[in-house]
């Protein structure tokens, strides 16, 4: 098995596992769980893994997922760190049509960009490219209390909850809900059938406590 095997070259050549998660820029715990086998490891981790135990360099470039409607060739890359998007988006047939919004990351967790002039960072593995049809958000309804966003929810948080308590201006209900634990996965956004935008009031929510 993948997991046994990266575990054991990892302590064959004397490396911790927050030595490997900070050069592949992951979060420790996920690096736990690719060794236990609880997440599926990505394939440009492996490879990545592989030359850092070889020559020990640096991350310099990383696999980025291209994809949207405004792009001509949708596809897989590898890409120097520090790439722009344009040269990126160029690599790819350029544009379809006028772009409407630039994503750096998934779908889900991914935020949205100013102009295709930001390089590419260590911690990206996406790029989306959205026409005006996919940029088009959805226009919000009230909550139907359906619980959707609870069940989805892999902290076990209340979205819906947290949703109520930022629009009345409650710091502390937001605190006694765990606002700081939101990891802003997306999952309750994606499943409300009123198109809450709950992960945009949860950051609102996270900068409320704050002040």
């Amino acid at each position: 098995m993948v997991f046994h095997r990266i575990k054991d070259l990892r302590e064959d050549n004397d490396y911790t596992q927050q030595q490997i998660a900070d050069y592949l820029h992951l979060n420790r715990n996920v690096y736990w769980r690719y060794e236990k086998g609880e997440r599926e490891i990505p394939v440009w981790a492996v490879i990545k893994l592989a030359e850092y135990v070889k020559t020990g360099l640096p991350l310099t470039s990383r696999m980025v997922t291209v994809d949207g409607g405004a792009v001509a060739e949708p596809k897989n890359v590898w890409v120097p760190i520090g790439t722009k998007l344009e040269d990126i988006i160029n690599f790819c047939g350029g544009y379809k049509g006028e772009p409407a919004e630039i994503i750096l990351g998934g779908p889900m967790m991914g935020t949205s960009c100013r102009d295709d002039q930001t390089p590419i960072s260590k911690t990206n593995n996406g790029l989306l490219v959205f026409n005006e049809k996919e940029a088009k958000m959805a226009a919000e309804t009230a909550c139907i209390r359906c619980g959707r966003c609870l069940r989805a929810c892999p902290l076990s948080l209340s979205p819906a909850a947290l949703d109520r308590a930022y629009h009345a201006e409650d710091v502390e209900a937001l605190k006694a809900l765990h606002v700081n634990l939101c990891m802003e996965c997306g999952c309750c956004a994606y499943v409300c059938p009123a198109k809450r935008h709950l992960v945009a009031y949860n950051q609102l929510g996270k900068q409320m406590i704050k002040k």
